[in-house]
């Protein structure tokens, strides 16, 4: 017996959905998690991650945080677990309820910030292939951390 064939319809392109764009479930189809890291010395990390599952996010999370770190997240359920199970320090910090208990030197701006010049990176890109996300992402944090001078100068 035969499968029955199987005609899809039409593939809308992005500016056939007008000015409200697509629906949600389409556009989270396309987006790709990054996990920001950042310490108090300055040091930022952007590393490419298939999924949002905790133990993808403990793989790349964990080797570029020290075990007597404090861990501050957004609130997102997977940071909580994963700090507990390291035996590390974890506070949850959700933007617009900060209470009078929440130390002034806890706060998420600094990767904020890192995911907002991410955005602004890759404006003209219009955006790169997944398998090249990781390398992207290295090449703004030496842009950001002002590597570029000693790659000139290896180069040179």
């Amino acid at each position: 017996m035969r499968s029955p064939t199987f005609i899809r319809g039409r593939r809308h392109r992005w500016r056939d959905y007008g000015r409200q764009g697509p629906p949600q479930a389409i556009v989270r189809r396309f987006l790709k998690p990054l996990l920001g890291v950042a310490d108090r010395t300055g040091r930022t990390n952007l590393t490419y991650i298939p999924d949002r599952r905790q133990p993808t996010i403990a793989a790349a999370l964990l080797p570029q945080v020290a075990p007597d770190a404090l861990l501050l997240s957004d609130g997102a359920p997977q940071y909580e677990a994963i700090a507990k199970a390291a035996g590390m320090g974890y506070w949850m910090l959700v933007g617009g309820r900060r209470s009078r208990l929440t130390p002034t030197t806890y706060h998420l701006n600094t990767i904020n910030s890192l995911h907002a010049s991410w955005k602004a990176f890759l404006k003209p890109f219009r955006g790169p292939a997944t398998k090249n996300l990781d390398g992207y992402a290295r090449w703004l944090i030496a842009r950001r951390d002002g590597y570029l001078p000693v790659f000139r100068r290896i180069l040179a």
